[in-house]
C-alpha cells in the first residue's frame, strides 16, 4: 500500500511476472471498497482504476524504494470492479469485470482475450483455494494484517454476521428435516 487513503480506500502498487520472454508488470491503482450489503446488490463492491499522478499530487506514484525494478513495464487497468455477495460462510458470488492493457503489443487481441479467460479461471481457482485454507487458519502474514487494522476487520465482521447467523439457521432446518 502506498497510500491508505480512508478505511476502505488506498492506493497499491502491485508487480506481476509474466513468463519467458515478457518483462513483468507493474500497475499503481486507486482500489476502493463499497459496502452494498444492505442495498439491492447485497454485497461488497470493490471498484479499481489507474492512480493518475495529477489525482494524487501529493503521493510519489513509484513502487517502494526497496522494490523497484527496473524491467517491469507499467501496465494500465482502466477499469476494473469485482461484486461480492455473501451466500453463507463458506459461499459466494463472484462477479468480476476489467479492462486492463498489459502493455503487450506483439500479441493479437484474440490471443490475448484467450489468455486473460484461461488465466483469470486459473486466478479465481488459486483465489478460491487460499479463501478455503484462510478458513482453516489464518496465515501469519494476514494476521499481522488483521492485528494492524482491526477498525475495519472488526467492521466487516459485523457487516457479515447477518449472512453467518442465516446460514446456521439454514443449516439447522437441513438437520431436522
Amino acid at each position: 500500500t502506498l497510500k491508505q487513503v480512508s478505511r476502505f480506500r488506498q492506493l497499491v502498487w502491485m508487480r506481476v511476472r509474466l513468463p519467458f520472454p515478457f518483462a513483468p508488470r507493474d500497475v499503481i491503482f486507486d482500489a476502493m471498497g463499497v459496502d452494498c450489503l444492505q442495498s439491492a446488490c447485497g454485497g461488497i463492491m470493490v471498484v479499481v482504476r489507474n492512480a493518475k499522478q495529477e489525482d494524487w499530487p501529493d503521493v510519489e506514484l513509484l513502487p517502494p524504494l526497496d522494490k523497484r525494478d527496473t524491467s517491469s513495464i507499467r501496465a494500465q487497468v482502466l477499469l476494473a470492479g469485482a461484486l461480492i455477495i455473501p451466500l453463507s460462510p463458506t459461499r459466494a458470488s463472484l462477479v468480476n469485470i476489467m479492462n486492463v492493457d498489459p502493455v503487450l503489443p506483439a500479441l493479437p487481441g484474440w490471443l490475448m482475450n484467450w489468455l486473460n479467460r484461461k488465466c483469470l479461471w486459473y486466478a479465481f481457482d488459486s483465489f478460491r483455494k487460499q479463501v478455503t485454507d484462510l478458513h482453516q487458519q489464518l496465515p501469519p502474514a494476514y494476521q499481522k494484517e488483521v492485528a494492524a487494522k482491526p477498525q475495519i476487520y472488526q467492521e466487516l465482521t459485523k457487516r457479515l454476521e447477518p449472512w453467518a447467523n442465516l446460514s446456521t439457521q439454514d443449516d439447522e432446518r437441513k438437520e431436522d428435516d
